[in-house]
């Protein structure tokens, strides 16, 4: 099975890849400038090492989304709208224990979209693919 990384075989994929890039460019962030991406998310600074250890995790799990939507993984994608929805669900706990400030909803929102786009992109490809069987 070839695939490139400029064409993938499903919306679903292209929304895993393209979450993929955003994980991996928020991971580069984190580990060259920790303090920097703190600050712009309206955290105050903390230990440089926990961010860039957080920021190298974000790499290993972006490169795996790439791969995932390179590779047209399928049963991934329903795992991923429940990881993101997941995530909003603790990160908006979160917010109400006072643990993060208010800015924490800029990555809820990324994730939402994230979600949104994914679960359309399933919709999508199921629809497109009962067409080709009916055909």
């Amino acid at each position: 099975m070839k695939t490139t990384l400029l064409k993938p075989k499903s919306q679903a994929a292209l929304s895993t890849l393209c979450w993929g890039v955003y994980v991996i460019l928020n991971g580069l962030s984190m580990t060259i400038d920790p303090e920097g991406t703190l600050k712009m998310m309206g955290f105050s600074p903390g230990a440089e090492t926990g961010i860039r250890m957080a920021g190298l995790l974000a790499l290993v799990l972006g490169f795996y989304y790439v791969q995932m939507g390179r590779h047209n993984f399928v049963p991934f994608y329903t795992w991923k709208v429940i990881g993101h929805v997941g995530g909003i669900l603790i990160m908006t706990l979160f917010y109400f224990q006072n643990l993060v400030p208010a800015s924490i909803f800029i990555i809820c929102f990324s994730d939402g979209l994230a979600a949104l786009w994914t679960s359309w992109g399933l919709i999508y490809d199921r629809k497109k693919s009962h067409q080709a069987v009916m055909a």
